[in-house]
């Protein structure tokens, strides 16, 4: 674990920047802080070893790189916001077993580059959790890969594809949802998924406005 916070004013930054994070045991990054929240930066997590677990908390997070674990949970919902600085995947099954869930819970995430999730699995796959994305800067595209269970908890919003033709698991909306990539030439593709009100009132909907098709 990393803390850069145990004093409760300031958190410090914890940085990796580009630098290649690899190792078989999970990692930890915690700014939060009572007063202000300190920012975290990451490269390539897990390319060459990847980690049994991945948990961020604190400020804003900036990802430059893929972020891969060997069936274990890819946990962001501590972060304010993510920053994709590049395209990024997040894989959360590398061997073949039970694969881990994303998570970042209703943590908007921006960025005009591409997002994979993919927490498929020849074996059980895991759970995705979602919140706004693109609010304030468009991804270029989402994919997301998993026969878990998906939860979007806010709009979704591209220059380019929305696809979750692999979220086969199943989608729960939290709440109205729009999945919007009429900014670009983008397709929205749902074929291979079901979509839910998660919502026991049945109150919530779906729009769909895309680029090109759906």
């Amino acid at each position: 674990m990393i803390d850069a916070a145990t004093s409760g004013g300031t958190a410090g930054n914890i940085l990796f920047g580009t630098v290649p994070v690899n190792g078989a045991f999970a990692l930890t990054l915690d700014t939060t802080s009572a007063g202000t929240a300190g920012s975290i930066s990451l490269g390539t997590v897990g390319a060459s070893t990847p980690l049994t677990g991945l948990t961020a908390s604190g400020g804003a997070l900036t990802l430059n790189g893929n972020l891969s674990t060997d069936d274990a949970n890819v946990d962001l919902t501590g972060i304010s916001g993510v920053s994709l600085a590049s395209a990024v995947t997040i894989d959360t099954d590398t061997s073949g077993g039970t694969a881990g869930n994303i998570l970042f819970g209703t943590v908007p995430v921006d960025g005009a580059f591409a997002l994979t999730l993919d927490a498929s699995s020849a074996g059980t796959s895991g759970s995705i959790t979602l919140g706004p994305v693109g609010s304030t800067t468009l991804l270029s595209s989402l994919a997301v890969k998993t026969a878990g269970l998906t939860t979007v908890g806010g709009n979704i919003s591209t220059n380019g594809n929305i696809d979750f033709s692999a979220a086969s698991g199943g989608i729960d909306l939290t709440s109205s949802i729009t999945l919007d990539s009429s900014a670009g030439t983008g397709s929205i593709d749902l074929s291979g998924s079901t979509v839910n009100d998660g919502n026991v009132a049945g109150t919530d909907s779906l729009t769909l406005k895309a680029g090109t098709g759906i």
